[in-house]
């Protein structure tokens, strides 16, 4: 029995082995939240979106995994992919209305980098009350920063709750540095899926009342 990241003990070589490679490469998840975010918030089509919104939790669940179990971590990932197959029963009128709304793509690309700017300027000073490896803070803040410029861009409900999950999802990162409470990770897993499943629910009535 041996430890394979700091606050975390494992019984078995094959799990020291995989978060010691999470470990090794967790700059490889930053780039994939980053990536996604980004995507989310410069794609017009809703579907590209929602599939963008899966694969940031596949960052989460590797960021997460530098501080909790894989098996707490894992309950993130599920709860993530989960809110994204709620949220994918979205009408496609609220995808076609999105197209009309939202910015041009070359102005949300270029503020999305300018939240990239400033979450690697604010690391060295969060990292003074955040404990841990140096990506779950730029992984953390860089996906607060994108949920807030997705709450900022848009008025749609299907936007709105995908800048909600995304700032909640950076949330989580940075606070599972702190707090390794199985109960807390179970409260954020019922919150994603409470948002995912509010958020499907005004879409569905917006959509009825379209239609009546």
């Amino acid at each position: 029995m041996g430890p394979g990241i700091t606050g975390v003990t494992h019984h078995d070589c094959s799990g020291e082995y995989e978060l010691t490679f999470f470990e090794s490469y967790s700059f490889f998840a930053v780039v994939i939240a980053g990536i996604s975010a980004m995507l989310m918030l410069t794609f017009s089509n809703w579907r590209r979106s929602l599939l963008a919104f899966a694969v940031q939790y596949i960052a989460v669940f590797w960021l997460c995994s530098l501080s909790l179990s894989l098996g707490m971590s894992g309950i993130k990932l599920i709860s993530g992919i989960v809110a994204a197959i709620m949220l994918a029963g979205a009408p496609a009128e609220e995808e076609r209305r999105d197209r009309f709304k939202q910015p041009g793509w070359i102005f949300r690309l270029l503020a999305g980098l300018m939240v990239w700017i400033v979450v690697f300027s604010l690391e060295p000073s969060v990292a003074s009350w955040v404990p841990g490896d140096v990506s779950i803070r730029l992984g953390g803040l860089l996906l607060i920063g994108m949920g807030l410029m997705q709450l900022g861009m848009s008025s749609l409900p299907g936007r709105l709750m995908l800048g909600l999950l995304t700032l909640l999802s950076g949330f989580e990162i940075l606070y599972s540095s702190m707090e390794k409470s199985i109960l807390v990770v179970g409260l954020l897993a019922i919150l994603t899926l409470g948002l995912a499943f509010t958020g499907a629910f005004l879409l569905s009535s917006r959509e009825m009342e379209t239609h009546s």
